[in-house]
């Protein structure tokens, strides 16, 4: 993300180069939304010697993100997050890399199914032809067997990482000298967050259904030491409430 204004900010001046000079720094990390969905196309193969068959591929498809960004005010003070990671797009470059692969497992997948179809159906076909009027019922009984079991094992496999999150945003502002920070998604509902007593805090904020957010609240250590009594606080908000604490 070249163009984010809070990664180019920290190169210049990170958070504990500030905090060092005297200004205690709040990091607003947000994990917005859920990773792709992987669902099924079906493409159906019919031939009179082989019966159905079908050839089950996978596509990648995004899950909508619930939220656009998180507002994080503390006093006059307003930030809002920027994306610094975007996970759609590394998993679809990742499931177009794969993709061929994919596909070669699947093609190999039904050929051999096929041949083991053609095995079983050939005999009957073969008496069929030499004039056994039975044999054109087996190797119809075959056909239907083989297609029916088929049409339910040629199956993708769907399964795939559903906790990652659609994208990483990140905001820094000055620790308040109330140390209180409120923060929600835009338009949405607010949570005021008490920050602990640290050179730099982090305010871990997860939001994977619209209307709802985890917030967690952590001072990071580094070479300081925190006081004793900063604990992590961890609220949850509705999008029923107006805030929580």
């Amino acid at each position: 993300m070249p163009d984010s204004a809070v990664l180019l900010a920290q190169v210049q001046q990170n958070p504990y180069d500030l905090a060092r000079a005297g200004q205690p720094q709040v990091m607003v990390l947000f994990e917005n939304g859920v990773a792709p969905v992987l669902e099924q196309i079906t493409i159906p193969l019919i031939t009179p010697w082989l019966g159905l068959s079908t050839l089950p591929l996978p596509k990648q498809v995004r899950v909508p993100r619930p939220a656009q960004a998180v507002d994080a005010r503390a006093g006059t003070i307003l930030v809002r997050t920027e994306t610094i990671a975007d996970y759609d797009a590394i998993w679809e470059r990742d499931f177009q890399q794969r993709l061929p692969e994919i596909i070669l497992r699947t093609v190999l997948m039904v050929a051999a199914k096929e041949a083991a179809t053609y095995a079983a159906a050939e005999p009957f076909r073969q008496q069929a032809n030499n004039g056994k009027n039975n044999a054109v019922f087996g190797q119809v009984a075959v056909l239907l067997a083989a297609s029916a079991y088929k049409y339910f094992t040629n199956q993708s496999d769907l399964r795939t990482w559903r906790s990652i999150p659609a994208e990483v945003q990140l905001a820094q502002l000055p620790r308040p000298d109330d140390g209180i920070v409120d923060v929600g998604v835009v338009g949405g509902p607010v949570a005021r967050v008490a920050v602990p007593i640290a050179p730099v805090s982090l305010i871990w904020i997860r939001c994977a259904v619209p209307g709802q957010l985890i917030v967690r609240v952590v001072p990071l250590v580094g070479s300081y030491s925190a006081p004793s009594q900063a604990s992590p606080s961890e609220t949850t908000t509705n999008a029923t409430s107006t805030g929580a604490s």
